[in-house]
């Protein structure tokens, strides 16, 4: 088994870019593209299972603009990587404009649960919510279960999402070294404004405050 999922995360761009599903009705602009999954491994989520795998992607299936994903395919990648839980922070609209409004019907009969957290980009983000997807994706991770998560692009919510699950698994780690760690592995582009990177400075004081019974909203109008 491969340990470094640095190695894990070049094999996958690798066997990514062998996968050409385009076909020759689709027009030269139309980006005929495969699921890139990026990997958080054992190590950083402080962890024992040694096969425990948390993934980050953009929105499987999508057909939006010059993206053109077939939703068949990236189920076929989910479960090649045996991820049985996929957690989707997407809004409905946002499905719906990326022509795959029916993603959690889609998941259902490829035999994986998705947990939707529809969370609107432009909306105040509420740590009681997101403790709840942490608590939710932690009892997924004790049982052993591959996890994926996705919002649209995969560099944003989902990021953030990301680092909230390292900071919780692991106390001592800082807000900048579970940024630091979701750029190694998901790339610079994650967690890409001002409001994403002050929230998660933020983010162990306002979980800290909401579990002693405050109840503490973030704002943010550039997520």
């Amino acid at each position: 088994m491969v340990k470094d999922y640095q190695t894990i995360n070049r094999l996958a761009h690798f066997a990514n870019n062998q996968f050409d599903s385009s076909s020759e009705d689709e027009s030269d602009d139309i980006q005929q593209q495969p699921l890139s999954i990026s990997w958080i491994g054992p190590d950083y989520l402080n962890i024992d299972n040694q096969r425990m795998l948390v993934g980050i992607s953009p929105l499987p299936g999508c057909r939006y603009s010059t993206i053109h994903r077939n939703i068949t395919d990236d189920i076929e990648t989910i479960k090649r990587w045996k991820i049985e839980d996929v957690f989707i922070f997407c809004t409905r609209n946002e499905l719906l404009a990326c022509r795959i409004p029916d993603l959690c019907q889609q998941y259902a009969v490829g035999g994986i649960r998705s947990h939707h957290y529809p969370m609107d980009a432009t909306e105040k983000i509420c740590v009681d919510e997101l403790l709840n997807i942490i608590d939710d994706i932690r009892e997924c991770i004790e049982k052993g279960r591959n996890i994926l998560l996705h919002c649209v692009n995969g560099y944003c919510r989902s990021c953030v999402v990301a680092c909230a699950l390292l900071l919780e698994m692991n106390p001592l780690l800082s807000a900048e070294d579970a940024i630091r760690m979701v750029r190694n592995v998901r790339g610079n582009a994650a967690i890409q404004t001002v409001a994403q990177y002050n929230f998660l400075m933020e983010y162990k004081s306002e979980a800290g405050n909401y579990r002693c019974g405050y109840v503490a909203d973030i704002y943010s109008t550039d997520f």
